[in-house]
């Protein structure tokens, strides 16, 4: 699979920014339980770099949206479609589900409720203002989509560096989307300055 769908690599797409593909078995059969990986690295070792991964779960005209955050009674979708399993604090491994993520999502796609259509993925660094960071202290960013029973990787898109603005605070990095042909995932890895992770909830839907 090459060209507008990424490229395979055995059993995983690998994307590249603005590319999509259906969420999938290598066999072509849906995949409904998803574990996402989202990872990260400091420029600098010994940085303290507290960025936060979160999905907002949306509709498609953006009227109604929930965001999926590490404040604590906020990590799980009421619905349970989505739920944030760790807030790392460093950007250190933290074991989480036996992969070597930064942080990890749990998603269910058959509990999305049936007027909200999307997923977006995004990450933001913590208290940047107060901390004076941004984009340019961290490098690496990348998510991955596996199956939650076997914990293979069957979509992978790591941010090219040179594509976001150094400036800038946060990234759109990836929106799952339910269309009528089913769900599939698409890189997009566009960045924005933000305060907080609220604002960026209000603002994704404008990267898409």
């Amino acid at each position: 699979m090459d060209g507008a769908n990424g490229r395979r690599d055995g059993d995983k797409v690998v994307l590249s920014q603005g590319q999509e593909v259906k969420i999938r078995f290598a066999d072509n059969k849906p995949l409904t339980n998803i574990l996402v990986g989202v990872g990260w690295d400091p420029v600098s070792q010994g940085d303290n770099m507290d960025v936060d991964s979160s999905v907002v779960v949306m509709s498609s005209n953006g009227n109604q949206r929930e965001l999926v955050y590490f404040s604590r009674p906020n990590m799980r979708h009421p619905s349970g479609c989505a739920e944030l399993l760790e807030d790392n604090l460093t950007g250190e491994y933290t074991g989480n589900v036996d992969s070597n993520d930064d942080e990890n999502i749990l998603v269910d796609l058959k509990k999305v409720p049936q007027d909200r259509d999307r997923l977006v993925f995004l990450v933001n660094i913590y208290n940047c203002e107060e901390r004076e960071q941004t984009l340019k202290d961290v490098k690496n960013f990348y998510i991955r989509l596996y199956d939650q029973v076997s914990k293979k990787v069957l979509i992978e898109y790591k941010v090219d560096n040179n594509q976001v603005n150094p400036t800038d605070t946060a990234i759109v990095i990836g929106v799952a989307t339910r269309k009528t042909s089913g769900w599939s995932f698409k890189a997009i890895g566009k960045s924005l300055h933000v305060a907080n992770v609220q604002t960026l909830a209000h603002e994704c839907d404008r990267y898409l």
